[in-house]
């Protein structure tokens, strides 16, 4: 008894010739058309964004360094500590900071205030930037485009 081979039979001489002609004759074809592949089309699409910093105003949780009173020393310290140790491409602003000295001081006290305006200058001191002039902007765009869609709501009437 024979062994029974696998797979294909082998090609006679002829037959594998004309696989060649047919191989050669459509990677002609292929050469004369213009081909736009999916991948070219998708890359004109896709935006990539890289080095984005934030900067975080409302901070998530309990403060995690402890604040030890309300002179400028002991603010700049605490501070500068959080300008240290920052995840990666986050920042904190003046606002962070800030926002964590209500689990140390009641808001409406005076120790309160005395704290704000000395984390003011501590953060001029160390460089956490302050995000308010930025926030002021956008306050003043989205209002005047307000006051804008009013205007033409009122005329269309």
């Amino acid at each position: 008894m024979q062994k029974r081979r696998r797979g294909r039979p082998p090609l006679t001489p002829e037959q594998k010739l004309a696989r060649q002609k047919a191989k050669i004759a459509s990677l002609a074809e292929k050469k004369k058309k213009p081909r736009l592949t999916k991948k070219a089309d998708q890359r004109e699409e896709t935006v990539t964004i890289s080095k984005s910093t934030q900067f975080l105003l409302t901070p998530s949780g309990k403060c995690p360094v402890p604040l030890f009173g309300n002179d400028k020393e002991a603010i700049t310290v605490w501070a500068r500590q959080f300008y240290n140790t920052t995840t990666k491409g986050a920042l904190h602003t003046r606002q962070s900071v800030e926002y964590w000295l209500r689990d140390f001081f009641s808001v409406h006290s005076e120790e309160h205030k005395i704290a704000v305006q000395n984390l003011k200058e501590a953060c001029q001191e160390i460089g956490i930037k302050d995000y308010q002039p930025h926030l002021n902007k956008i306050y003043e765009k989205v209002t005047k485009e307000i006051e804008d869609n009013k205007q033409k709501c009122n005329t269309d009437v």
